[in-house]
C-alpha cells in the first residue's frame, strides 16, 4: 500500500510540474508605441474587456511608469501587457502569453491587434 501512495505521489508532483510548464508565461513581443502608456493603457483595457470578456485587470504601477494589463481566470494568467513609458514619451508594450502545447494562448494576436488599434492618433 505504501509502494502505491508514493507512485501516486510522484505521478502527482510530476503532473502539476508539467501543468507549470505548459500554462507559464512566455515573451510573444515587444513594440514601440506613439501614445503615452497611461492614455494607451485606458483604451487597451476598454477594447480588451469588449473583445475577450470580463476577466482583465489593469495595474498602475506608478513608481515604475507601468500599467500591467493581464487576462486571468481561475488563478491561470493566459496573457499580459505590460505598458512602459519610454524615454522618448511613447509607450514601450511587452507582450506574454500562456504557453500552451500547441504555442502562444490563442487570441494573443487578437490582443496585440487591440493594444495596436488604440495606437492610432486622435483625430
Amino acid at each position: 500500500m505504501r509502494i502505491a501512495l508514493v507512485i501516486v505521489g510522484f505521478l502527482a508532483a510530476g503532473c502539476a510540474a508539467r501543468t507549470g510548464e505548459i500554462l507559464g508565461p512566455e515573451p510573444t513581443g515587444v513594440t514601440q508605441l506613439r501614445r503615452d502608456y497611461r492614455s494607451l493603457a485606458d483604451c487597451s483595457y476598454r477594447t480588451l474587456t469588449e473583445a475577450f470578456g470580463p476577466g482583465w485587470t489593469k495595474t498602475d504601477l506608478e513608481s515604475e511608469q507601468t500599467v500591467v494589463l493581464a487576462l486571468t481566470s481561475s488563478g491561470i494568467q493566459y496573457f499580459n501587457i505590460s505598458l512602459r513609458r519610454s524615454a522618448a514619451g511613447g509607450t514601450i508594450a511587452e507582450f506574454a502569453s500562456a504557453k500552451t502545447l500547441s504555442g502562444p494562448f490563442p487570441g494573443t494576436d487578437k490582443a496585440i491587434a487591440a493594444l495596436t488599434s488604440c495606437d492610432k492618433p486622435a483625430r
